[in-house]
């Protein structure tokens, strides 16, 4: 910044040290703190480059840039983003690597200013995995999630498919249990399908199994529809692993990941079951006036994990 130069490396997230020089990259204006943009477009109104929009210091030392014609040199050691550059190149690569769908990849847990930066951390990683390369900066580990990610599932061959016999099974546990018939009262069906418990007294396995049932059926305010053996193939696994169906990463077994899908959706149904539970002892403890009021702004809050995850963008299983 003092000299007037600014890799585009540093935009990338997952790169939290410069690579020339070794220093850590800064997201903020030293003197009032304030959060520096990324690429930022002209709004009519002239600021100085390489400085705060909030109170006008110079990023790179004590005098603006605009001042300083003689400042519009290359840095020393201007070769050390070779390494980095040549990586970009074998990203770029789509012999090495398929990542065309790389905007719908999934963070496990979302960043607390938004989704966005903990994703493009996660791609940074699958990315330096995938395509590993010593001299390339490593991330900042409490900042690289884990990620769903490049794969795609490969065409389904009719061989792979499960068969009526398998998918019988998966039908038989998919069958609403009978305890929930003493429960019943307890629920209340929003309009994105699923029942949802509105006193604590339902246990959270119950809420639980109709969360995990609603991954695997066609949902509605109106109706519930078991689908297809050749529509659970076809589409329901890849939807619910957020992958397309293009043959050109991976192929994977469908008998195999089915498995797997199943019970990795009971798992994160058993968690949401349990953290809304405990949501519903506490409005309880409480005491509010409008509870049901209360239940129905948490509802909405959290619609994209108590109904179908594939159909609110919410890939729970990434």
């Amino acid at each position: 910044m003092s000299t007037g130069f600014q890799a585009a490396v540093a935009q990338i997230q997952g790169i939290d040290h410069c690579p020339i020089h070794g220093e850590a990259h800064r997201n903020a204006c030293m003197r009032c703190g304030s959060k520096t943009p990324p690429y930022f477009l002209e709004d009519n109104t002239w600021i100085p480059g390489f400085s705060c929009r909030v109170c006008g210091a110079p990023f790179g030392g004590d005098v603006l840039i605009d001042r300083r014609l003689d400042a519009w040199t290359s840095p020393e050691n201007l070769y050390r983003l070779n390494p980095i550059h040549c990586w970009l190149d074998r990203i770029n690569n789509p012999k090495e690597i398929h990542w065309t769908n790389v905007s719908e990849w999934s963070a496990t847990r979302l960043s607390p200013e938004g989704a966005d930066d903990h994703r493009q951390y996660a791609v940074f990683g699958v990315l330096s995995s995938r395509l590993p390369e010593e001299n390339v900066p490593e991330s900042n580990v409490d900042l690289k999630p884990s990620a769903f990610g490049p794969y795609r599932l490969g065409s389904v061959m009719p061989s792979q498919f499960l068969t009526q016999a398998e998918y019988d099974d998966i039908l038989r546990q998919l069958i609403v249990p009978t305890e929930l018939r003493q429960y019943r009262r307890y629920f209340l069906t929003p309009s994105f399908g699923v029942a949802v418990p509105v006193d604590p007294v339902v246990p959270p396995e119950l809420h639980a199994h109709l969360i995990w049932r609603a991954q695997f059926e066609k949902v509605s305010s109106t109706y519930s529809q078991l689908y297809s053996r050749l529509e659970f193939c076809y589409d329901v696994i890849p939807r619910l692993l957020n992958a397309a169906r293009n043959p050109l990463e991976i192929s994977i077994d469908n008998r195999a990941v089915s498995a797997g899908v199943l019970r990795a959706a009971w798992f994160a149904a058993l968690n949401i079951a349990i953290e809304w539970h405990r949501m519903l002892v506490s409005l309880r403890q409480q005491d509010l006036p409008q509870t049901d009021q209360q239940w129905l702004v948490v509802v909405d809050r959290w619609a994209n994990r108590l109904g179908c995850w594939r159909d609110r963008s919410y890939f729970q299983l990434g």
